[in-house]
């Protein structure tokens, strides 16, 4: 004896119910772990700002206190990178090198701007040589870049030139990983970096202090 209409016809109906059952618990799941990872991202980039800024004081220190002073940071990365990039800190008047980039690829922006923008309440400039009186030597600014389907977000901490007003002399601290050119890059978990002075050279009326950043 066949299966009667109605009989198949509530079988087909609980097919589409389980189907449509199914769907929205895959788009709940995806939305949820979707926010659940956005929070996750802006929580680990608050908390690197945070780091940024401690390493600004512990390089600002050692570089005040002379040869092998020694500071350490303990950093910890899920979704990001840390990169320093040793080098020039200006290409013509925009930041370009001498600094330490968080940055994180997500779905959507995190920062607005899209060159190199301050975000420091500490400072009021971005100069690439700043007054000494009123600016900090390290400063935290932000942008981001647009890729096919992701946005890469980046905070860094800049390190620029200080002059005196009443004088020509410059105070540069320069961010070295021990090699001349080499980037160093952390990507995901636990780190320990150890800020060290490697003391101070004066070339004409121009003062700079070598910071070594490395792994411990």
């Amino acid at each position: 004896m066949g299966i009667s209409r109605k009989a198949e016809s509530e079988v087909l109906s609980k097919i589409i119910i389980l189907l449509i059952f199914l769907a929205l618990s895959m788009f709940a799941y995806t939305w949820g772990s979707n926010l659940v990872d956005a929070q996750s991202m802006r929580t680990e980039s608050d908390t690197m700002t945070s780091k940024l800024l401690e390493l600004r004081q512990k390089i600002t220190e050692v570089a005040n206190s002379g040869n092998t002073s020694a500071r350490f940071v303990d950093i910890s990365l899920k979704h990001g990178t840390l990169k320093l990039v040793p080098g020039e800190p200006c290409s013509g008047t925009d930041p370009d090198s001498n600094m330490i980039i968080y940055s994180f690829s997500s779905e959507k922006e995190f920062v607005e701007p899209t060159s190199w923008t301050l975000s420091d309440t500490d400072n009021k400039n971005m100069l690439c040589t700043a007054p000494s009186e009123n600016s900090s030597s390290g400063i935290i600014i932000i942008k981001h870049s647009e890729g096919t389907d992701t946005f890469e977000n980046q905070y860094a901490l800049w390190f620029r030139t200080l002059n005196q007003s009443a004088s020509s002399s410059t105070f540069l601290i320069n961010v070295s990983t021990g090699g001349v050119e080499d980037p160093l890059i952390l990507s995901a978990g636990s780190h320990q970096l150890r800020v060290e002075s490697q003391g101070a050279v004066l070339v004409g009326t121009a003062e700079y202090t070598q910071v070594l950043v490395s792994t411990s």
